[in-house]
């Protein structure tokens, strides 16, 4: 009957932990051994998810609304939220803030001819205030590229293992200048294995 339930008990609260997902598709080209000067990307969607009103402002907006001393005074969801930050998206975000190329053909091989990027504004004024947010919050890497773990188990190659999971770390901690918290991670697509978890 309605007239017997018992309230919850929120004397103890579970803590937890909110992990706010910063990530994209990749979309760095291939480029020649030694380096691409400039950048070149498959595509420009970046730079409109990157400008007001993108679905990428709109997820670092969100979490500088939500962590705001005006909107949270006791800092509770502030203490509760860590942003799990793509290094792929880090690396790519920041080639964009200086000059780069786009290939014509999204599928258009190293030679493709290109067109220069639209996104140095968007990318920098995001970068900086997603560095602004960082300094202030927990902030840990996720899989690098959202590589699945699983596969990357398959293929046995420990380098490869190192540089999508712990190689992650020292990346975001330099663009984003902050020292980033380890042992959490945002899993990519795919089931996670015991092999995986090894």
């Amino acid at each position: 009957p309605l007239g017997t339930a018992v309230p919850p008990d929120t004397t103890h609260p579970m803590a937890l932990t909110v992990l706010w997902p910063l990530a994209d598709r990749p979309r760095l080209a291939a480029g020649a051994p030694g380096g691409t000067s400039p950048v070149r990307l498959t595509d420009d969607e970046l730079a409109g998810s990157l400008a007001r009103g993108g679905r990428l402002d709109i997820l670092l907006a969100a979490a500088e609304f939500a962590t705001d001393e005006r909107v949270d005074p006791g800092g509770q969801l502030h203490n509760a939220m860590c942003l799990a930050v793509d290094p792929d998206l880090l690396v790519t975000v920041n080639a964009m803030t200086g000059d780069y190329v786009v290939n014509d053909d999204p599928a258009g091989g190293l030679y493709s001819p290109t067109h220069p990027g639209t996104g140095k504004q968007a990318a920098t004024a995001w970068l900086d205030r997603l560095r602004n947010l960082a300094r202030r919050m927990c902030v840990t890497p996720s899989v690098y590229a959202q590589a699945n773990l699983s596969a990357l188990n398959r293929v046995g190659d420990d380098r490869l293992s190192a540089a999508a999971t712990s190689g992650a770390t020292p990346i975001v901690d330099q663009i984003l200048g902050i020292t980033s918290t380890p042992g959490v991670t945002l899993l990519g697509d795919g089931r996670l294995t015991a092999a995986a978890v090894g």
